[in-house]
């Protein structure tokens, strides 16, 4: 019985879309660009931001495929040294990720 279930997840697997590493790799990078420019010096964001972020180092060293348990996938990416509660920094971040052709991104934020 348990060998049929691991067939059946393994035929099930091999017929879903997987992020390749390349690309995770690129997701990574591209957000982590965006949150070095959001903490620039000239950074009209950072300027009137009220959450708690640390600007100094905040930045993106995960980006992951992930899968939830009602079988929907997509790719989510870390931003380090941002409170969780950061909606606006984790929204701005989605949506440059999205301008720079990564749409549909989960952001996250932890310290």
């Amino acid at each position: 019985m348990i060998d049929l279930l691991e067939e059946a997840k393994a035929a099930v697997a091999d017929t879903m879309p997987r992020a390749s590493t390349m690309n995770l790799i690129e997701l990574r990078d591209a957000a982590d660009e965006i949150c070095v420019k959001l903490r620039g010096p000239r950074s009209s964001f950072k300027k009137h931001s009220k959450e708690a972020i640390n600007w100094a180092r905040v930045g993106c060293d995960v980006a992951e495929h992930v899968e939830d348990s009602d079988g929907q996938s997509r790719d989510r990416v870390w931003l380090r040294k941002a409170a969780p509660n950061c909606g606006k920094l984790c929204l701005r971040v989605q949506e440059d990720l999205a301008t720079a052709g990564f749409p549909d991104i989960e952001v996250i934020s932890e310290w």
